[in-house]
């Protein structure tokens, strides 16, 4: 059994708990854990001593699945099926998600995560796409890409147009009289616009359902 076959599994509740509320260092007598343990491989070894203790990185990643898995319960059932399809295809995918997934390092990318997954499975993006937008998912904190999404009007000098920037996700639109003369001012930088690059474009795009 794969790591991620839970999701044709009827533990939703539990799944659900986990991903809410996380799990105690200590309690091994807790249903839930011995339950998930038989579903999820890599989560085995965590739980095969009795009264062991669980370290907090164990704890926050199991967390992190849960909360992943849960996400993927909004799949259909035939995109459930693809992603499966997919793992039992590619055994690396598989090995390469669950890095990913412990990498990540705020909660809210988890959703963007599965939206990726979901339009790559659908198509809508290729694997080299999905990779190297999982890649500026990780580089990059929630409110930078959330800033990048709702945003149309790209202008000024704030951190966060510069941070964009220099991932290749803006360019400047248009050069001033004054930028070529070299006499940029605060004024101007306040008004200067930006637009979407490809890459910028195409991962909006692939963060969106």
């Amino acid at each position: 059994m794969g790591n991620f076959e839970i999701i044709k599994t009827g533990i939703k509740d539990i799944v659900i708990e986990i991903a809410d509320n996380g799990i105690s260092a200590i309690d091994f007598n807790n249903k839930y854990l011995n339950t998930v343990a038989k579903h999820v491989p890599i989560f085995a070894t965590f739980f095969c001593i009795k009264n062991a203790y669980l370290g907090i990185k164990e704890r926050i990643f199991i967390k992190k699945f849960m909360h992943f898995i849960k996400e993927l319960y909004s799949y259909s059932e035939e995109e459930k099926d693809k992603f499966l399809i997919e793992i039992l295809e590619d055994n690396k995918f598989e090995e390469k998600l669950i890095l990913i997934i412990d990498r990540i390092e705020e909660n809210e990318k988890i959703k963007w995560l599965s939206i990726l997954l979901r339009n790559y499975i659908n198509d809508k993006i290729t694997k080299p796409q999905f990779f190297r937008y999982v890649n500026l998912l990780l580089r990059l904190s929630f409110i930078d890409i959330n800033f990048l999404i709702e945003n149309t009007d790209f202008k000024g000098n704030s951190e966060e147009i510069y941070l964009l920037f220099s991932q290749g996700l803006l360019k400047e639109s248009g050069v001033t009289y004054a930028e070529l003369a070299g006499k940029e001012t605060d004024d101007i930088l306040e008004r200067k616009k930006y637009q979407l690059t490809p890459l910028g474009k195409g991962f909006s795009k692939g963060l969106m359902l």
